[in-house]
């Protein structure tokens, strides 16, 4: 695994890592940007802009969550492909 991969502790498709280094970095979008991780940002980001939410609360919130990812052998894997579970710590 790289050592940005690491810094950011998750592992994405490499359109989706570059869109998403650009946002957190605050840099200019790469060309062949991921929509669905621009979407997604500019929704939370909506969101939390407009529910004037305490942003200390929000990051304790968010601090307790953790991500776990899950892989079989596609043979024994039902739902076909690695599933993610989001676990709240």
């Amino acid at each position: 695994m790289e050592k940005l991969e690491l810094r950011y502790k998750i592992r994405l498709r490499e359109r989706d890592k570059e869109t998403f280094l650009s946002i957190v970095e605050n840099r200019e979008y790469p060309t062949l940007f991921s929509e669905h991780i621009v979407e997604n940002y500019e929704f939370f980001e909506e969101q939390i802009r407009n529910t004037r939410i305490d942003l200390i609360k929000l990051y304790q919130g968010i601090s307790k969550l953790f991500m776990i990812n899950i892989s079989s052998d596609r043979n024994y894997d039902i739902c076909g492909n690695s599933c993610c579970i989001f676990n709240y710590n």
